[in-house]
């Protein structure tokens, strides 16, 4: 079946992905099969390709501008169908992540949400803010069990703060809870608890744009985006190191080796040499 899709991608810092960006095989109800597919015009695509199966790829050197498709393919058993494709670039940059907060939804995944929920969840998420503001949904990442999705909002004097992005969208969680049929929402997420650094450090948290592009889709819904990572990073007392200050700077001060055992160090981790009549790790048991 000729299928009819959009292809939204959301590049950083103006940075046009040089690869694939969406994969545009015709509707099959079987959804698997030997996909072929080709741009019957090419000349509109102005940088845009098909090198391999029905892989849409774009180029680094290519302008981030609107495109239609006509797009010929086949599940290699049945004739050629004509999907209509278009694509379309939208940005965001450093000033847009700083501005932003995540909203994690257990329990779902990201082609899941982006099929049955994205375009009503991005009113709601509209409809929280002032007349006037535009709302970016810029990621959709699937981890651990559920989606994590970011967005900010933009007014005509620059970025929203997050506080008041994350205040306002609050305000709505019923309407998302209603929206969802689900419950565990958190808003804004963050990767930060009390049990994240050991030790006594303590967590910050980023959100941090990779170079992986991720890739949801949906029956006429494709979101390309960069990897969006919320991520925490802990300070650690003195002493301590390690991601998440799990780890002894130097394990062997102050020495942990009793009866006066004497500690050397490994790494991160100690041995001791224990006098002769002492026994275990840290020479606590008497030997014999």
């Amino acid at each position: 079946l000729p299928r009819v899709a959009h292809v939204l991608i959301y590049i950083f810092n103006g940075k046009i992905p040089n690869g694939k960006i969406a994969d545009v095989h015709p509707n099959d109800p079987d959804s698997s099969g030997d996909y072929k597919c080709k741009i019957i015009n090419a000349s509109k695509g102005g940088g845009l390709s098909i090198p391999e199966a029905c892989n849409l790829h774009s180029a680094a050197s290519m302008k981030a501008q609107g495109f239609s498709l006509s797009v010929s393919g086949n599940d290699g058993k049945h004739p050629d169908v004509i999907s209509t494709i278009t694509v379309e670039f939208l940005s965001f940059d450093n000033n847009t992540v700083a501005n932003s907060i995540t909203i994690r939804v257990e329990n779902m995944t990201a082609a899941n949400f982006l099929a049955n929920y994205y375009r009503s969840f991005q009113d709601i998420v509209k409809a929280s803010m002032e007349t006037g503001d535009e709302t970016s949904l810029y990621s959709i990442r699937e981890i651990r069990g559920g989606v994590e999705v970011t967005i900010a909002a933009k007014f005509s004097a620059g970025y929203r703060s997050a506080t008041y992005v994350a205040e306002k969208v609050n305000k709505k969680r019923e309407a998302l809870v209603q929206l969802l049929q689900n419950r565990n929402l958190i808003m804004p997420y963050t990767p930060c608890n009390a049990n994240t650094c050991d030790n006594g450090g303590i967590c910050s948290e980023q959100i941090n744009i990779r170079d992986e592009i991720r890739i949801a889709d949906s029956q006429n819904l494709i979101f390309t985006s960069p990897l969006v990572s919320h991520d925490f990073n802990c300070k650690c007392a003195d002493g301590y190191t390690g991601e998440k200050c799990d780890k002894r700077q130097d394990p062997c001060a102050p020495n942990p080796c009793q009866a006066g055992g004497q500690c050397r160090r490994q790494g991160y981790d100690f041995q001791c040499t224990c006098p002769p009549n002492r026994e275990g790790k840290l020479c606590q048991m008497e030997r014999g």
